[in-house]
C-alpha cells in the first residue's frame, strides 16, 4: 500500500532504520513494485538542526 501511494503521487518517505548499533536517516522509493531503501551520509542531529533549528529561528536550512 505504501509502495502504490509513494508511485502515485511521485514522492518519497523519510525514515530512520538501525544498522548495526547506528542510527541512520534512509529514504524509502518505490521502485517496480518495491521499496528501495537509500541511507543517507549525515548525522541525524545534523539532520535534526537544519529541519527544526533553522526554522525556529526563521532562517532558511
Amino acid at each position: 500500500m505504501l509502495v502504490e501511494a509513494l508511485a502515485r503521487h511521485g514522492t518519497v518517505a523519510v525514515a530512520k532504520v538501525t544498522l548495526r548499533t547506528r542510527e541512520r536517516l534512509a529514504v524509502l522509493r518505490p521502485r517496480h513494485g518495491m521499496l528501495v531503501l537509500h541511507t543517507l551520509r549525515c548525522s541525524l542531529g545534523t539532520v535534526s538542526r537544519i529541519m527544526f533549528g533553522a526554522r525556529s529561528r526563521g532562517l532558511r536550512g
